[in-house]
């Protein structure tokens, strides 16, 4: 179930697939012939690091992690009655991932560029992966759970004259709690209506903080999605 606000450009579709940890994918696209034009999978190293793109959160490298802040670390057990595996991406050794404990706000923003002919009117992706990093039982009965938006908007200006566009805002449905750590995708494909110079990116958080609105991002894509995108799957 999807709440969904969009401008009358958009022919938006959300969908969720479900990875669980031990399966490797052949493959991290989102739909049918799509070419990658960025991603962000976070790294690979054993010390906790920060990202210049993440947003209004502290940085705590380490300790239990708590409520509005985060690191960029190889494994998702940064509290104790958390999760403890690895990250999304297949390749790579000691691959990291932005592990957060969340404060109800905007936590990543990206502005992509394409300096050579700009982003042509035509269908884009967007997705990233998700995991509740809660194991069963936290937090009780009254868990938060997280809810993320994301929401992406275009620029027709390189220096910044004009102002930005938004083209999509989505709210997932709320990611539960796994007995086995599992990844979500979380995903959209849209129509740009206009040649962009920019395309800006942000993910937030729809959840308050407080106990159990804790949750790992990895392999956030943008790409070109000429065939369209999944119909929307719903999973029990």
């Amino acid at each position: 179930v999807y709440e969904i606000s969009a401008n009358r450009f958009v022919d938006l579709v959300f969908s969720f697939s479900l990875f669980l940890t031990g399966f490797t994918a052949t493959s991290q696209t989102y739909c049918a012939n799509e070419t990658i034009i960025w991603s962000e999978n976070f790294g690979n190293g054993t010390t906790a690091t920060t990202l210049p793109n993440v947003i209004n959160l502290g940085f705590q490298p380490t300790g239990s992690l708590n409520d509005g802040y985060y690191r960029i670390v190889n494994n998702t057990h940064q509290r104790p009655e958390w999760h403890n595996t690895v990250n999304h991406t297949p390749t790579g050794i000691n691959g990291k991932m932005l592990v957060v404990n969340g404060n109800g706000q905007p936590f990543y923003t990206r502005i992509l560029t394409n300096a050579s002919s700009g982003f042509a009117p035509a269908s884009y992706s967007a997705s990233l992966f998700l995991i509740n990093v809660n194991t069963p039982g936290t937090c009780g009965p009254e868990a938060l759970l997280p809810t993320i938006t994301f929401i992406v908007e275009y620029n027709v200006s390189s220096t910044g004259t004009t102002g930005w566009v938004q083209l999509q805002s989505a709210v997932a449905a709320s990611v539960p709690q796994s007995a086995s750590a599992t990844w979500i995708q979380l995903g959209g494909v849209f129509n740009l209506p206009v040649l962009a110079q920019r395309m800006r990116l942000t993910i937030a958080d729809g959840t308050t903080s407080g106990c159990g609105n804790d949750y790992a991002i990895d392999d956030i894509q943008f790409g070109t999605c000429p065939e369209g995108g999944p119909l929307p799957v719903e999973f029990l």
